[in-house]
């Protein structure tokens, strides 16, 4: 019934640690890189710290920036990341990213899609961007996560790949 194996080289509990770390470090460290980028470029093209779509398009930078590192030195570090399931840590951000999404439509129609995406779109946002910033945010540095993890990945040669030698 179930022909999948799993290699020896899964570990179950670091996939655990990387559903539940990435997420947590992504928001973290992009809060430390993103809060002064974003109010860099926003004084530099609105003349003010004040929210605006560059310092947002900024955000997105930093966080998948901040993402794709932390997959190379996830895999550089722990070799097994990637036959870890580094590959999916992406699936739960996304699916709250999606679900606060549905509700957001659901409750106040069109207007949710601001919070989610850009917030400085939408002059009554106020206090509401924090959900840029706990949903979409660590879901976009997740995604480039497993991105850059999987890409270095598969740049590298695996033991099993090795072409077989001839016995003298």
């Amino acid at each position: 019934m179930f022909e999948t194996e799993i290699g020896s080289e899964f570990s179950a509990g670091l996939f655990v640690f990387q559903l539940f770390a990435i997420p947590l470090l992504s928001l973290t460290l992009g809060l430390l890189v993103a809060a002064p980028l974003t109010t860099g470029v926003s004084v530099l093209f609105t003349g003010e710290g004040k929210e605006s779509l560059p310092g947002e398009i900024a955000a997105y930078a930093a966080y998948a920036a901040v993402g794709g590192v932390l997959g190379l030195v996830a895999q550089r570090v722990l070799p097994r990341a990637a036959r870890s399931g580094a590959k999916w840590v992406w699936i739960p951000p996304v699916s709250l990213l999606a679900l606060g999404m549905a509700e957001g439509l659901v409750r106040e129609g069109s207007r949710a899609i601001p919070d989610l995406l850009a917030p400085s779109l939408d002059a009554s946002a106020g206090e509401r961007g924090i959900v840029f910033i706990l949903l979409t945010m660590p879901a976009v540095a997740c995604v480039c996560y497993s991105f850059a993890i999987m890409t270095v990945h598969g740049r590298r040669p695996m033991p099993s790949d090795a072409p077989p030698t001839a016995d003298p």
